[in-house]
């Protein structure tokens, strides 16, 4: 039901309609090259004001408020670029996640060796995770916890984990095609894995934190045959990490972040059904559902 965690008063700083939002930037890339490689990328910044918690292990936040006849822009953010709800007193907006290699954003991406991996922000996400030397690689930061360091679960850094946020239920989720669905939850913001240069430490590469996030590329061109698996970018539409590559010779190269989304959740009788850019529109229970893939706005 809507009124679930609703505390005292309204986020934006106006009376008015009660809406529950989900807010998440797009995911930092996993990134690569010859001799450097690169640790996961960091998930998108993650707010939200349903369920219990937000990213960075912080409690959820106010509900805002949208006041009759006001038009809200929603931005929608691409690879590392920020999403937002903005208009009249409102403004909300979650930080793109952190490239790979040290990277700062929403939440950290993961670098190499002892460098020291990408801060995330707070109330949005964690920070990634290292390595213990040349040729290994941590995993990205996840809205729900860091990026694993190089030798931990004995390969390198998996991304951290996303958190789940069920303000679209897992089977509107699904039809949609965001976030990261297993059973009935949606976990969103998943850290990217770290990739491996398997020739010179042989090792995994890192996993996807839960949330979508890609994992890392596994390459071995040492006198054996060459065994190469594909690092993954970050799913599109959860704000999750893309994958890092690997320190070794060609193939090189980046995977993208996972771009954002934006959900609103409000009492069916609040509705206003004024939309521009398509958006998805559900009922559950009492409550009707919109949900961004792409910038648009709604006027309330």
């Amino acid at each position: 039901m809507f009124g679930q965690n609703i505390p005292l008063g309204f986020a934006g700083g106006a009376a008015g309609v009660a809406v529950n939002f989900l807010v998440i930037a797009g995911g930092g890339a996993g990134t690569g090259g010859y001799a450097a490689g690169g640790g996961g990328g960091g998930a998108g910044g993650l707010r939200t004001s349903y369920g219990s918690t937000s990213g960075g292990g912080t409690s959820n936040e106010a509900p805002t408020a949208f006041v009759s006849g006001q038009q809200y822009t929603i931005t929608i953010g691409a690879q590392k670029n920020a999403s937002s709800i903005v208009g009249g007193a409102v403004s909300i907006s979650s930080v793109g996640g952190g490239t790979s290699n040290g990277g700062v954003g929403g939440s950290g991406g993961g670098t190499i060796g002892s460098a020291v991996a990408g801060a995330g922000t707070a109330g949005q996400g964690f920070a990634g995770g290292g390595g213990t030397g040349s040729y290994t690689y941590g995993g990205g930061g996840g809205a729900g916890g860091i990026g694993l360091s190089y030798p931990a679960n004995s390969r390198m850094g998996d991304g951290g984990p996303g958190i789940i946020v069920n303000v679209l239920n897992s089977s509107n989720a699904t039809t949609s095609g965001i976030g990261d669905v297993h059973s009935t939850n949606t976990y969103y913001s998943g850290g990217g894995g770290g990739g491996t240069y398997a020739y010179l430490v042989n090792a995994p590469a890192g996993l996807g934190g839960i949330g979508g996030g890609g994992r890392g590329y596994y390459y071995n061109d040492g006198p054996t045959p060459i065994i190469a698996v594909p690092s993954a970018p970050g799913k599109v539409n959860s704000g999750s990490g893309g994958g890092g590559h690997h320190g070794g010779g060609a193939p090189v190269g980046n995977n993208n972040g996972g771009s954002g989304v934006v959900i609103l959740r409000m009492l069916t009788a609040d509705y206003s059904g004024t939309t521009t850019g398509s958006p998805d529109v559900y009922v559950e229970g009492s409550d009707t559902v919109v949900v961004f893939k792409g910038s648009g706005t709604y006027t309330q």
